[in-house]
């Protein structure tokens, strides 16, 4: 039975894979290599007949000939010690013992071969052939089951979650280095200590041998493999993994459902389209420190370098959590609950933000009661990354930072503008005006000199009021 170890990683992707040689199989093979390939002229049994009548027919040369040859009297052919076995037409097997220490490990043919500056396929025609030779050595396929290298293994169990039963997928490690798996069906994260805890039988199976590949390739070209191996290399289906998954690998913000912003002081103003002509200085500065110095505080601790305090989990909310390693000077932290790992960043509008050296004076903004558009000029980025990105899930981190909502209405950055209720002159109808644009005579004086036009809804007449008869009011 083919062991796997769980602890080792698949890859050499993210971090170094530690040196887990089977000693015990590197010595047996190494031992079985030096007698295939002595360099002894004691003639030894006939490999085809079994006859002890034989004779030295050659020593070793310096012209090609790795090994002495002999000859057999009773069936009158000729052989070396290699003759019957996988290595026999085996080119090159002197290379062939390089790659003795990497059979027990876990590993891809392709990192072997880029070490032992060969080619894949060669390298999967040695493993195939040593494995064979194992087993003619040992029909019992003790030491063969203990060669890992080319050997794709999965796990299989069932999730806790959907209670779907099947393979599993690999979702890599937690910070004290247990193995996690991914359900393919639901995305959950399964972790394996919880598998045990709960009595969730989880074991291994194998989706790809590299053998086999080989041995059928053999066939495709006519030559029928002379040594089977064992049918327990069988490879086993693996799940084909959902199409959409219902856990997101990255925490977003849930910008949905917030209150819309109406400003009753952006109603003095003229409502500027995309391409405005009028300059960003040309409004006076509205900006509320409270909100700006509210919002610095909690970015100065996202960013903060320290790993204390430590945060809590973003995605299941567990409170012992464990340093992991730092990312650009941000502490990173792993959840021994769903083995996530995180940072402060995490689950707020700093994490995979463009532009921060623009933070600053966007939070001096989001307190404005300004234009998306004026605001993504004066801070040079478009208005959608403006809109739809940065405001509201800042309105959002409002919320969360402050559950009661006084500093998110603070935020008047993309408000609509809004007249505040009135009596109509026309109707004496009273309630919210809408907004007619200025007096078409004051185009050319200052905003807070012109004369705003408003209309009814109710008689659907336009009127007029001048700035200091909006202030009286």
């Amino acid at each position: 039975m083919r062991v796997f170890e769980p602890t080792v990683p698949l890859s050499r992707a993210r971090a170094p894979v530690p040196d887990h040689e089977d000693v015990g199989l590197t010595a047996y093979v190494e031992r079985a290599w030096e007698e295939a390939f002595s360099l002894s002229e004691k003639p030894c049994a006939c490999p085809r007949c079994g006859s002890r009548h034989t004779v030295l027919l050659s020593r070793r040369s310096s012209r090609g000939r790795a090994s002495p040859s002999f000859g057999c009297q009773s069936c009158k052919q000729g052989f070396n010690r290699r003759t019957g076995t996988p290595l026999a037409r085996l080119r090159s097997p002197e290379k062939l013992r390089y790659l003795i220490p990497w059979l027990g490990q876990q590993t891809s043919i392709e990192s072997v071969a880029d070490d032992l500056g060969a080619g894949r396929g060669a390298v999967s025609r040695w493993v195939t052939a040593v494995r064979q030779w194992l087993l003619q050595l040992d029909p019992d396929g003790v030491w063969e089951a203990r060669v890992r290298l080319g050997v794709r293994f999965a796990a299989r169990t069932t999730c806790y979650e959907c209670h779907y039963s099947g393979a599993v997928l690999h979702g890599g490690f937690n910070i004290d280095r247990t193995r996690k798996f991914l359900c393919p069906t639901c995305g959950a994260t399964l972790q394996r200590l919880k598998l045990e805890a709960l009595g969730i039988v989880l074991d291994m199976i194998i989706i790809q041998d590299v053998a086999n590949t080989v041995l059928r390739n053999q066939s495709r070209q006519g030559r029928a493999p002379a040594f089977a191996l064992p049918p327990n290399t069988e490879v086993a289906p693996l799940a084909p993994p959902a199409p959409k998954r219902i856990q997101p690998r990255k925490l977003r913000l849930d910008i949905g459902a917030l209150p819309a912003r109406s400003s009753v002081v952006r109603a003095d103003r003229p409502v500027w389209g995309k391409r405005s002509r009028v300059e960003p200085d040309a409004l006076p500065d509205r900006e509320n420190k409270a909100l700006t110095n509210f919002l610095m505080d909690a970015i100065t601790r996202a960013y903060a370098p320290d790993v204390e305090p430590r945060p809590a989990c973003p995605w299941c909310g567990e409170s012992h959590v464990n340093p992991a390693h730092n990312s650009r000077g941000v502490p990173q932290y792993g959840c021994t609950q769903c083995g996530k790992v995180f940072s402060r960043l995490t689950g707020t509008p700093l994490s995979g933000m463009r532009h921060r050296d623009r933070l600053a004076r966007f939070v001096q903004l989001l307190s404005q009661p300004l234009s998306y558009t004026q605001a993504a000029e004066e801070l040079a980025v478009s208005t959608l990354l403006v809109s739809r990105h940065w405001v509201p899930k800042f309105r959002r981190w409002l919320l969360e930072l402050d559950p009661s909502g006084v500093h998110e209405r603070l935020a008047q950055l993309g408000a609509k503008p809004q007249a505040p209720p009135m009596v109509c002159p026309k109707c004496a109808w009273e309630g919210t005006m809408q907004l007619y644009g200025f007096a078409s005579e004051t185009h050319h004086l200052p905003v807070e000199h012109r004369i705003r036009q408003y209309r009814c809804p109710a008689c659907k007449r336009t009127f007029r009021i001048t700035a200091l008869e909006r202030r009286a009011a």
